[in-house]
């Protein structure tokens, strides 16, 4: 984001930094949480090695900052039960993870990854100047105070009653994440002055609810369903305006 805001990738445009790429990475720790479970975390040794490296990348970046708790509490699960198995490794057909003619693993390079897990953390990369943040928050910011008043909001809703904290937070933060571009097509496309109040809730709402299902909708259908109710809201409720 940093080299792309200093203009060294022209050609790249801005949505892809702004919204895309951040929607992406978001939703692969998303799925990454969700599909955590109790006595085996994600599967086998090496495919839970891969997740707990991929989690401890993604906590580096500075618009998952809000998720970093909730990412070291999935990395000490892990390493925990990781530590226990790795001795004895599964030598079985499911923990045979690369494809050739048939699978097979390769112990080596199996260990190495589970040795690189059992030492990851959730730390986010430090050393950014006051003048770096800013430049990365005007880019992709997820406000902390707002999303933290609409957890307590939703939280007392019906439909969100089975939800986990860090899920509801998860999809709040997500919502944000398509604001820029739903703002922009507002201005540009539906000819607005102004930011509709209603924006926040609609992201959220679609985020959600592909989350909720565990369907997993893409990006891109879920951006078409915010515009709708965008152009709905506009044409029939004067409140929005």
């Amino acid at each position: 984001m940093l080299l792309f805001d200093k203009g060294h990738f022209p050609g790249c445009p801005q949505l892809i930094v702004q919204t895309k790429a951040p929607v992406a990475l978001f939703q692969i720790l998303i799925r990454l949480l969700q599909a955590q479970h109790d006595d085996s975390p994600w599967g086998s040794c090496e495919e839970t090695s891969y997740a707990l490296l991929a989690l401890a990348s993604l906590s580096s970046l500075q618009f998952m900052s809000i998720m970093v708790p909730t990412i070291q509490i999935a990395l000490d699960s892990g390493q925990r039960l990781l530590s226990k198995n790795v001795i004895e490794q599964e030598t079985s057909d499911k923990a045979c993870l690369w494809i050739d003619k048939v699978n097979y693993r390769i112990p080596p390079l199996s260990y190495s990854y589970v040795l690189a897990a059992l030492y990851a953390t959730s730390v986010p990369v430090l050393g950014y100047s006051p003048s770096m943040t800013r430049e990365i928050d005007r880019l992709v910011l997820v406000p902390t105070q707002k999303v933290n008043h609409f957890l307590r909001f939703y939280r007392k809703l019906p439909i969100y009653r089975e939800c986990k904290d860090w899920q509801l937070l998860a999809y709040i933060a997500e919502g944000y994440l398509y604001l820029p571009a739903l703002i922009d097509l507002s201005k540009s496309e539906l000819g607005r002055t102004t930011v509709p109040r209603h924006l926040e809730c609609t992201a959220f709402a679609w985020a959600s609810a592909n989350r909720l299902t565990n369907r997993y909708s893409s990006p891109q259908n879920c951006f078409f369903a915010m515009t709708l109710i965008g152009v709905v809201v506009r044409h029939l409720s004067p409140f929005a305006r």
